[in-house]
């Protein structure tokens, strides 16, 4: 029994021997290359997801509506991060730089003070052939420095609406917008001058003097605070009492005292 017990054993290790023997190695089954391909295809499968991310990351939306008035990419091209790829204007509001003088800019922060520093009202005036639009603004703020080229101070007006109208709730198509880079006329609200005397601006001497004839028809002359100025006159506000009669002509060698003949009028 034993011998017969050894061969039915040591007949078994030689079945398994020879099944394992024929058996096909990893090699021939190709199990590393399998491996490789199935990393393969992960990586790939991971590309693919950061590409669909990257994709809609590219849908670029501005914070506003907005008009794009020029780009610098075209279809297919590839953007580095940081890049700037267009220059977009709002379409909600629009803001005009408006020239000031130096009389008028001192008249605006008079008008602003009064206001405690809320927007003054603006009106803004278009013209479209033979016919002129008018759109209601605000002047939000003064800017702090000159215009190098013409020695103007500038004040910013506030503009909604300048492409479309709300009305009835709904949002129209102006039939002539206030386009970006148009010229337009602008009155400022800065309140009407109180207390102060018009006289014409040939009257104003150098260093803020003028000249008047005094009780005994000698000249007088007079220091004075002008709040305002336009083309044609200037408006004392200060130094120069009501009723003086005012020298227009131009004197040589003008001095107090000296003695004048009013021509009759």
């Amino acid at each position: 029994m034993s011998d017969i017990t050894d061969q039915v054993i040591n007949a078994g290790r030689d079945r398994k021997k020879e099944e394992k023997r024929r058996q096909p190695s990893s090699l021939v089954l190709q199990e590393p290359q399998l491996k490789s391909a199935k990393a393969e295809l992960q990586a790939a499968k991971a590309k693919l997801s950061q590409a669909k991310l990257d994709l809609e990351r590219t849908d670029v939306k501005a914070p506003f509506d907005c008009f794009v008035r020029s780009k610098s990419f075209d279809v297919g091209q590839f953007l580095q991060p940081g890049v700037a790829v267009a220059n977009l204007f709002s379409s909600d509001a629009v803001e005009i730089i408006v020239p000031v003088t130096s009389e008028e800019v001192q008249r605006v922060n008079r008008a602003r003070i009064a206001n405690n520093s809320r927007p003054l009202k603006a009106t803004v005036e278009l013209k479209a052939g033979e016919v002129r639009h008018h759109w209601d603004g605000l002047l939000v703020r003064v800017l702090g420095n000159v215009d190098t080229r013409g020695r103007m101070h500038r004040v910013v007006v506030e503009v909604l609406e300048p492409y479309f109208q709300s009305v009835d709730g709904f949002e129209r198509t102006r039939l002539v917008p206030l386009s970006v880079g148009s010229f337009a006329d602008v009155t400022i609200e800065a309140g009407s001058l109180s207390g102060v005397i018009p006289v014409p601006r040939v009257a104003l001497r150098r260093d803020s003097r003028v000249w008047v004839v005094d009780e005994n028809s000698k000249l007088k002359t007079l220091s004075v605070r002008v709040a305002y100025s336009d083309s044609s006159n200037v408006y004392i506000e200060e130094g120069l009492p009501e009723g003086s009669l005012i020298v227009l002509t131009k004197i040589t060698a003008a001095v107090d005292g000296m003695l004048l003949r009013v021509a009759e009028m």
